[in-house]
């Protein structure tokens, strides 16, 4: 059985200088599979950076409790699951996902 959950993301651009870690590649886990992405941006042409604000809906294909992002040189500040549950971010250093 399938379920479906929407996902929002705030996002901010950072600096290369801030970002931990190697800049390695990998494929995402295959337990959550993105459906459709819906993104509003406000970009900053002065300071070369974005807020942004996304809306991701995943299909989960077995039970989990994390979800993995792609994340090089983004700040996500804010997640909410389905709307309503708060989800805390977690960044892994050394690697380009949270």
């Amino acid at each position: 059985m399938f379920v479906f959950i929407l996902l929002f993301l705030i996002l901010h651009s950072i600096s290369a200088a801030e970002t931990c870690g190697k800049k390695d590649f990998f494929r995402l886990t295959t337990d959550v599979y993105p459906i459709h992405y819906d993104m509003q941006i406000r970009q900053d042409l002065e300071k070369l950076t974005f807020t942004a604000i996304e809306i991701i809906h995943i299909e989960i294909k077995s039970k989990t409790s994390k979800i993995k992002l792609h994340s090089f040189e983004l700040n996500i500040t804010s997640v909410t699951l389905d709307g309503n549950i708060d989800a805390s971010v977690s960044y892994c250093c050394g690697s380009t996902t949270i």
